[in-house]
Order: structure tokens, then C-alpha cells, then sequence
């Protein structure tokens, strides 16, 4: 209870800041990393499926290879390179403690280009993370690093710009910087929901927002609720002149009578706390209905700090049964403002009456909670829940021959966590030869979503999840599978390129190696497109070579191509 005691003192009042405030921040020291006008395709805290967007997303129309530039002075500090994530990025030190970050590039300028190769061919890897010197990469302000692309998790090409704090490695809203943006445009609402504080796994009422004039209302500018106590949620989006994209909205805030309940604004947060965003947003509707509700009240165990001031996890009391006046402000960065108002009651002879949860077991947000069966475990950690949870869980048999457990259904999966759990399932009918391919894997209805990994051991595989839904236990005996596109057996290559097309059926790739005449090259691994590329070097000279390009999938099924190619 004590847990209980602190969060609600903490959330009565947290770090006011005056209405209309915008945090101060350099407004000259950075330049934009593109000769380009900015538009934009993503903001800073936009909700994306797991994570608040922690930068700008700079459109580059729709084309790859545009130069990007130093936004101030300052050394990089670190490189990274993966299939995933960022895919190529660079993080470029300044004096005044700063750090930006370009990602999702195509390749970088010459000297760090040729330096990033060096590195990969010594570590036989296209995956790596260097972090050279204060002193071997120096730029100056406007100078070209990098080029735009569409590496990594991108999903079409253009630059991802961040700004941190070099000290915390927070990132920081890049457009309280003073970049030259044009947006004139106030931020769209489109519905408002309602929810009942004691039943919030539902709301009471989703409503069409209608503008009005300067302002937002519901149909006929009155609710009248049957909870006395209610949250509110809302769709936002915000757009800027000259770009269609849809973008994240910058604050919230809700009053009640004009007293501030609720004040949410994405000016800088730690990593460590994005999927919090879970939280933020109602989760079940997301799933169920692809609506992005942003709560104006906060869950238990939503702890994000992006929420400036909270009074009584801004909820609305009208237990009084009188008239209350109720204002949403929604603001983007640039100081574009829309405004929802409209009039809130409960009727004295209005009253819902609460039904009970029927569950497997009872789960409080902020306790280690286990759930353990003869042949079904989960143990989740304190903190995972964001609140308390009616937990459920059923199993049913299967005769699949490609299935070795039953499959049991772990809750539904329009809940929510913040951390990892894990579940362990008992195997049936595994033969023993078999146990090292074994996993466990999501699933609707039996039909396989996802590989979650696992171990065996003593007859139980065991992994961990951040989902709940269906799991069962299954195999991966199938190797990858190996395409080249580029080039037959013994046929002449066209162009400078060698290509492969990968694919897994089920445990995903693990490792990936070729070799030219014996010697290891480096590939180029685009997940996206399952392609792996190889630019050929001067070293490659004309003749005949002898190409070998061996895949492991993650159950260590090996595939290997063999084939000789003329240059």
C-alpha cells in the first residue's frame, strides 16, 4: 500500500508550468540537416505501435541519396550499423552538450565510410557500433556527413533526426530548436471517450467531435454521465503546410471548471520509459477498433514523465451532481491550438452498477504475480502491468502433428505490458531429438503470429513475452531458404552487384556469412526486402570466382549456396 501512497501524492500535483509556456531552448545554434525545406512525415512523441517517435522525421521526397549535413559543430561520437532500428545512423558530439542523430542513411560521407568498412571487414560483421575519438571525425556546421536513405526499420526513405542531452541521452523535441518550419495548421480532434474510473476496460461513450466556430463540442454540448467519476480520452493528430502526413500532437491539457486536472507534453523523455506510450494510449481500443485514444487520466502504473501536472490522475469528480464545464486544449509545437469544451453531469438517480470480473487469478499492477499449472507457468515482475488485472487463462487440447502442447490462451491480448514476463510450457510428445528445435510461438486461433523464442529444458520450454494472447510449443526443422538474383552457375555477372534473396519460415535468420574465392565479403542485409547485397571491390578482378553463402536460422538450420560466376 505504501507503493500505492507515494504514486498518489506524486500524482496530485506534479511540476505546474504556466499555461501557454513552451520549455527555452538554443534557437540559433543548429542548423537543419537538409538543403531542403522541411517537411515532415513524423513528430517528436508521436504514438507509434510500441514507443513514443523520439525525433523528427524529415521527408526527402521519396528519394534516396540526398546529402545531410553537420547541424552544428562537433566530432562523431559513435556509428552504428544494424539490419534493424536506426539502420545506419551517426551521433555527432557538440560543445554545448548536445548530441544529434541521423539515421536510416544510405551510407556516409567518404572518410567515415571507408573507416565503417575497414571496421566490418575486421570484424567479419555488417552489424557494428564503433565510437571513434573526439579528434578522428570533426565537422563543421554544414558540412556534409552523410546521405539520406531508407535503412533499418525505416518504411520509406527519409532522415530521422533527433537532439539529446549528450549527458543523459534523453532526447529532446528538436522542434523547440527554432527550425524553419511553416505550419499555420491547428491540430485536428476528431472523438472523445468516456470512461467510468471504477471499469476502465471499456469506454461508456466514444463521441464525434464537431467544430464549432474557434472550438470542438459534442453533439448538443452536454454529457450526462452515468459514473460519477469519469476519464476522458481523445483522438488528435497535427499537420503542418504542404505535407498531408498525419503527425503526433505536442500537449494536452484537460480543466475542469477551469481547474487544470490533467497536463501532458512530449518535451523530452528517457528510452527507458517509451513503451509507457502503452499506457498513454487506450490499448484495447487500439486493437480491437484502430482507434488512437490518448488518455487524459493516468493508469496506475503509467509513470512516463511527460505528464507535467496530474491532479488526482485527472479524473473528474461530478459526484456533486451540478454542472461542470470541461476544456481539452490540444497544442502542437509551433503554438497551433485546438479546443474542445462542452458541459458534464450526473444525474443524481444515474448509477451503474459494477459487475464482477470472473478470473483465473487476480493480478495487482505493482506486485510480482504468478500464475503457475501442471503444465503452464507465468511470473510476471512488479511494474509490468500499468493496472491491477482480472487475470484469465484456459487451455485447449490439440492434435496438430506439428504442435507439442496444448494451446493456451494467456489472457487476451488487448492488454498491455510494460516489461518482459515469462511463461514456460510443458511439451507433449517432443521427441527427445527435437528438444534444440523446440520454441514457443504466438498465435490466433491456432495459426502461428509470431516466434517468441525459447529454451528447453526438463520437458518445458520457457521464454519471455511482452504480449498475452494464444502460445503453444512447435518446431523449426526447415533451413533457409537461399535465392541469388543477381547472377547463375557459371554465368557472367551484369553490373557491380551480387544479390540473395533469404527467407525463414518460422525461428528468423541468425547469422549470414559469403565467401569470394575463400575470402569473407561483406553483405548488406535488408530484412524488409530479405535481400542481401554485395558491392564488388577493385579486388575482385575479371576471371572466374567461387562464390559460398551459408544462412543459419535461429534453431541452427543451416543453408548453403554454392556457384561460380565470371567477371
Amino acid at each position: 500500500m505504501l507503493y500505492h501512497l507515494i504514486i498518489f501524492i506524486l500524482l496530485k500535483v506534479i511540476n505546474p508550468i504556466a499555461e501557454g509556456d513552451y520549455p527555452s531552448y538554443p534557437q540559433d545554434y543548429f542548423a537543419a540537416p537538409m538543403d531542403i525545406e522541411m517537411y515532415l512525415s513524423g513528430t517528436f512523441g508521436e504514438i507509434r505501435s510500441a514507443h513514443f517517435h523520439s525525433g523528427i522525421d524529415i521527408k526527402t521526397r521519396q528519394v534516396e541519396g540526398l546529402p545531410v549535413f553537420a547541424s552544428a559543430d562537433g566530432y562523431i561520437a559513435r556509428i552504428k550499423i544494424s539490419p534493424y532500428g536506426f539502420g545506419k545512423a551517426l551521433y555527432v558530439q557538440h560543445p554545448n552538450g548536445y548530441l544529434t542523430v541521423y539515421a536510416h542513411l544510405q551510407k556516409f560521407a567518404p572518410e567515415v565510410e571507408e573507416y565503417v568498412r575497414n571496421q566490418q571487414y575486421k570484424n567479419k560483421s555488417f552489424s557494428i557500433e564503433l565510437y571513434p575519438g573526439p579528434d578522428q571525425f570533426k565537422f563543421k556546421k554544414g558540412e556534409k556527413i552523410a546521405y539520406s536513405g531508407n535503412s533499418g526499420g525505416s518504411g520509406g526513405p527519409h532522415l530521422h533526426f533527433e537532439i539529446r542531452d549528450g549527458r543523459t541521452q534523453k532526447p529532446i523535441n528538436p522542434l523547440l530548436f527554432g527550425f524553419d518550419i511553416k505550419d499555420n495548421i491547428n491540430p485536428a480532434l476528431g472523438k472523445l471517450a468516456v470512461y467510468n474510473k471504477d471499469d476502465l476496460n471499456k469506454p461508456l461513450s466514444i463521441l464525434p467531435l464537431v467544430k464549432n466556430n474557434d472550438a470542438y463540442s459534442i453533439s448538443g454540448g452536454k454529457y450526462s454521465s452515468r459514473a460519477a467519476r469519469i476519464g476522458l480520452g481523445i483522438t488528435a493528430f497535427d499537420q503542418s503546410d504542404g505535407s498531408y502526413n498525419k503527425n503526433g500532437v505536442y500537449r494536452i491539457k484537460l480543466y475542469d471548471n477551469d481547474r487544470l486536472l490533467y497536463h501532458f507534453e512530449v518535451e523530452k523523455f528517457a528510452f527507458s520509459e517509451t513503451r509507457y506510450v502503452l499506457a498513454h494510449i487506450d490499448y484495447r481500443e487500439k486493437k480491437s477498433n484502430n482507434h488512437t485514444l490518448q488518455r487524459c487520466y493516468l493508469l496506475d502504473g503509467n509513470l512516463h514523465s511527460a505528464y507535467k501536472f496530474v491532479r488526482e490522475q485527472g479524473y473528474i469528480d461530478l459526484s456533486d451532481n451540478e454542472m461542470h464545464e470541461i476544456c481539452i486544449e490540444v497544442d502542437d509545437a509551433l503554438g497551433n491550438n485546438s479546443v474542445v469544451k462542452f458541459s458534464a453531469i450526473h444525474p443524481k438517480q444515474e448509477a451503474i452498477e459494477r459487475s464482477e470480473e470472473n478470473c483465473s487469478k487476480y493480478f495487482p499492477f505493482d506486485r510480482y504475480n504468478t500464475y503457475h499449472t501442471s503444465d503452464f507457468k507465468i511470473d510476471i515482475p512488479s511494474g509490468a502491468l500499468f493496472k491491477d488485472l482480472a487475470f484469465n487463462y484456459s487451455k485447449t487440447e490439440s492434435k496438430a502433428p506439428d504442435v507439442y502442447s496444448d494451446y493456451h490462451q494467456v489472457h487476451q491480448n488487448v492488454e498491455a505490458s510494460f516489461k518482459y514476463f515469462t511463461i514456460a510450457i510443458k511439451t507433449k510428445n517432443l521427441d527427445p531429438k527435437l528438444q534444440n528445435k523446440a520454441l514457443i510461438v504466438s498465435s490466433s486461433n491456432g495459426s502461428i503470429l509470431d516466434d517468441e523464442d525459447g529454451t528447453y529444458q526438463d520437458g518445458w520450454v520457457k521464454t519471455r513475452v511482452r504480449n498475452f494472447g494464444e502460445y503453444f510449443v512447435t518446431i523449426d526443422v526447415t533451413p533457409p531458404e537461399i535465392r541469388s538474383l543477381s547472377v547463375r552457375e557459371g554465368q557472367q555477372l551484369k553490373g557491380n552487384q551480387l544479390k540473395f534473396y533469404i527467407d525463414d519460415n518460422l525461428s528468423g535468420i541468425d547469422s549470414y556469412n559469403a565467401y569470394v574465392d575463400g575470402e569473407w565479403i561483406l553483405l548488406e542485409y535488408d530484412p524488409k526486402k530479405k535481400l542481401l547485397i554485395h558491392d564488388l571491390q577493385e579486388t575482385t578482378g575479371s576471371g572466374k570466382h567461387n562464390l559460398k553463402l551459408v544462412v543459419i536460422d535461429d534453431r541452427n538450420n543451416k543453408s548453403e549456396l554454392n556457384l561460380s560466376f565470371i567477371i
